[in-house]
């Protein structure tokens, strides 16, 4: 095979945002097996303990006047949990006023402590480390690596191959001091140069495609929160399917009536619920119908249309879902 192209270029991967509720119980689930309504109760009992902020937020984001906050929680979880924090935290990129609306992103108080810790659970004491984690690497460096993409030909036809080489592991340097990387190491590729010839062997090999995998509360709460996203319109209040504070409750009402349960992780239709969903008009499970209202919702919050009208609407939708 030869060596057509060698292309290396320098590249970053940016620290995640700050935890909102859905988020931070997508996280739960994926780390520890929480479910959405499990970590709920925890947050809430942090909060509760003046511990955490408020929970029941839809922000990823603080408002401009707390970098000095910021900068103190920070200090406090040094102290509190021994971790090692980048030298100059960046709060700049955690700030913005624009996508605030009740409350900002859930964050440690500065109440956090040493003695704080003593008296929590083992489930609280995991979620307060995750979300003060959360601020560690939200304001901690990006990754930098360099990228190198190799494109070799043989016999007519072209193939490819990347390599990941770490410069600067920034954020994910403070993320491992708790949670375990799913990413691998690469093996480098070591000196390859254009048109240079290398013998390689080759075999085949048969796969099945496999059906999608079932949900789990992460992925079903991430699945909610997108739902129907791209139609909402910019003014809508809030998008997806439910909000940050009801989505745990309509996991678990699902589950009390029976439509769905929990098998591990996954969450799986029973036959009950299966029955429900096929018999259900098509509007009543499409998500557009939840577009529609929020955004006349939204429309009408602003003054730009009277709710009598929008109420006619509605009595006259579920009379003909009822004749159907």
């Amino acid at each position: 095979a030869k060596i057509i192209s060698v292309k290396k270029e320098k590249k970053f991967t940016a620290p995640p945002k700050l935890y909102d509720l859905t988020t931070l119980q997508r996280e739960s689930n994926k780390h520890f097996g929480f479910t959405a309504q499990q970590t709920l109760d925890v947050v809430q009992k942090l909060y509760e303990a003046k511990l955490v902020t408020y929970p029941r937020t839809d922000s990823r984001y603080l408002t401009e006047d707390m970098e000095g906050t910021a900068l103190d929680v920070i200090l406090n979880i040094k102290d509190t949990f021994d971790f090692e924090t980048v030298e100059r935290p960046d709060i700049k990129p955690v700030m913005n006023n624009k996508y605030v609306t009740d409350h900002h992103a859930i964050i440690p108080t500065e109440n956090l402590n040493k003695t704080a810790l003593l008296g929590l659970k083992e489930n609280d004491k995991k979620v307060l480390t995750l979300i003060s984690l959360r601020l560690l690497t939200a304001t901690a460096p990006k990754e930098e690596y360099e990228l190198t993409k190799i494109v070799a030909e043989c016999e007519n036809n072209k193939f490819t191959a990347t390599n990941k080489k770490i410069i600067n592991h920034g954020f994910k340097a403070v993320e491992k001091q708790y949670l375990s990387s799913e990413e691998k190491d690469n093996a480098e590729f070591g000196n390859i140069s254009e048109n240079s010839d290398y013998e390689v062997t080759s075999k085949v090999t048969e796969h099945e495609t496999q059906p999608p995998k079932a949900y789990t509360e992460d992925t079903l709460l991430s699945a909610m929160e997108k739902a129907g996203k791209k139609d909402f319109s910019e003014d809508a209040e809030r998008v997806g399917l439910g909000t940050p504070a009801t989505r745990a409750g309509i996991i678990e009402t699902l589950i009390k009536r029976g439509y769905i349960e929990r098998k591990s992780k996954n969450l799986i239709p029973t036959t009950l619920g299966k029955e429900v969903v096929s018999s259900v008009p098509d509007k009543l499970k499409s998500s557009e119908m939840t577009v529609e209202w929020e955004n006349e919702l939204s429309h009408i919050a602003k003054g730009g249309s009277d709710s009598s009208g929008f109420m006619k609407q509605v009595e006259e939708f579920v009379r003909d879902i009822v004749k159907e």
